[in-house]
Parts: structure tokens; sequence; C-alpha cells
């Protein structure tokens, strides 16, 4: 028992567990009269500063904790189910956000607002942001390398002014080859002067890599 001093652990962080726990430690580390190594101490101290919301995403840890490392088996569970429940809650904050009569770029702007006070890293919103696009708009943008939310964004803006019909395509429906391929050099030849060969490189090599040949004129 003397091992437990006094210890004031930080106010749980939501967005950011792994750095709570990293200063958690710090935290035992400081300890008095000594440092907290057990790890069925630092285990306790970390119970009983979860919220209850948090502690609900490892209730089965908590009512049945491991009989070896009961710490570091909480932290890991923690900081993995922390992240599956933080997509969830981004997905859930995003579902009413859809592309509309909307330029791309505007649903973007909208869509980073609505999550700014969430940790969203660049892959995943550009994987939301694709979802919400026209699924002819989607096969443009598979054929970019590198592409990025912003670049995502001003090419998708670019592809529907050039098109003088609606792009929306139901499901089990795809566009004509020679649309693809047609709608693709259009991109290629306004965008080049900004993104440079990256975009036309790419939107041959795939629509090479699918046997795709230019309208017969």
């Amino acid at each position: 028992m003397s091992e437990v001093g006094a210890v004031q652990i930080p106010v749980y962080n939501r967005s950011d567990p792994a750095l709570w726990f990293i200063m958690c430690e710090s935290t035992f580390k400081l300890a008095v009269p000594k440092p907290i190594t057990e790890s069925v101490t630092k285990f306790n101290y970390v119970v009983s500063h979860l919220p209850p919301e948090v502690a609900s995403l490892v209730r089965d840890i908590l009512m049945n904790p491991d009989a070896t490392d009961p710490y570091t088996h909480l932290k890991t569970e923690l900081i993995n189910r922390s992240g599956e429940s933080s997509q969830q809650e981004i997905r859930q904050l995003l579902s009413g956000e859809e592309l509309g009569t909307r330029k791309p770029s505007e649903l973007l702007r909208n869509m980073k607002r609505r999550a700014e006070t969430l940790k969203v890293p660049e892959t995943f919103m550009l994987e939301l942001f694709l979802q919400r696009l026209p699924t002819s708009v989607q096969t443009i943008l598979a054929a970019v390398t590198d592409l990025t939310l912003d670049k995502a964004a001003e090419i998708s803006d670019r592809i529907l002014e050039v098109t003088p019909v609606p792009m929306e395509i139901h499901a089990g429906q795809r566009l004509p080859r020679d649309r693809i391929f047609s709608l693709g050099q259009r991109i290629v030849a306004d965008s080049t002067r900004k993104y440079g060969s990256s975009i036309k490189n790419s939107t041959q090599g795939y629509c090479e890599s699918r046997n795709f040949s230019p309208p017969e004129s």
C-alpha cells in the first residue's frame, strides 16, 4: 500500500485517448512517495477516472480484468475501441451531408465545419467525401494519383462544370466507356496547368488498364 501516493489523474481526453494514457503514465512516475509501477494499481486509477460512456466501451474488460497485466490490456483495448467509436461518431455526424445542388467544394467545406471539433484524419474525411459524389465523378477521381481533399473537391467542381447533364447514376448503372474517356480527357486538359501530368498519366493508365479506347470520331 505504500506505493499508492497522491496522484492527479488528468481529465479524460475523448479526442485523443492515446495522449491521455501518456499523461497518466507521467503522473504515475511523479507519484509520492515513489512511482506507481504495479499494473493493478494503474488499472484502478484509470478505471476510476473514466467517464461512464467511455467505460461502457470496455465493459467486458472492466468486469473481467486481465490477470497478468490489466493496465496494458485496458489501455490497448480502450485506444482501439475509441478509434472505432470515433469513426462511427463522425459518420453519424456527417450522415445528413449530401451533395444535392451544391458544388463539391461547398459540400467539403460544410463537412469540415461540422467535424471541426473532431480530429478527423484526412484519409478518412476523403473517404466520406468521395462517398457523397456521383458514381461517375468517383470513377474519374479513382484515376488521380496522390489525391488530397482539396484536389478532389476542385477536380469534382470542374467535372460538374464541364458536364452539361446531371451526373447522378443509379445503383447498378455505369457510364459508357467512351463517355468516361472523353470526360477524363476534358478534366485532364482543364487541370494540367495546376496539377501537371499526374492526372493525365493516371487517367490514361486507368483507361488503358480497363481496355478503354478513345471514342471513334
